[in-house]
């Protein structure tokens, strides 16, 4: 019985190839069909016309560089601040990030 499906399956192949070229053909003759025809060689071309060119003086000046710059900035070191009492937070005296003295509320 394998033998059987083995054949099926060379000659379904086969079948699926010839197909598969038969319809590439009939495309490629299609889009030639399509396609306009153009004139090899120098007898089917139209002579070079000159084309405009616009010209203009180099000149020479400073330029600086921009002083901003895009970043990614992470601290090396984090800090954890846990109360010792327990409370309310009323007030905020800094902002994230400052620096903060000894002493300073």
């Amino acid at each position: 019985m394998a033998a059987k499906t083995e054949g099926k399956s060379a000659a379904g192949s086969v079948v699926a190839t010839v197909a598969t070229a038969a319809v590439c053909a009939v495309g490629g003759w299609i889009a030639r069909e399509l396609w306009p025809q153009r004139a090899e060689g120098p007898v089917g071309r139209p002579p070079a016309q000159a084309v405009t060119v616009a010209v203009e003086t180099v000149k020479e000046q400073p330029y600086n560089l921009p002083r901003t710059y895009v970043a990614h900035v992470e601290a090396m070191q984090e800090v954890e601040l846990q109360p010792q009492v327990d409370g309310y937070i009323k007030q905020i005296f800094f902002k994230e990030g400052d620096l903060v003295k000894e002493g300073q509320l």
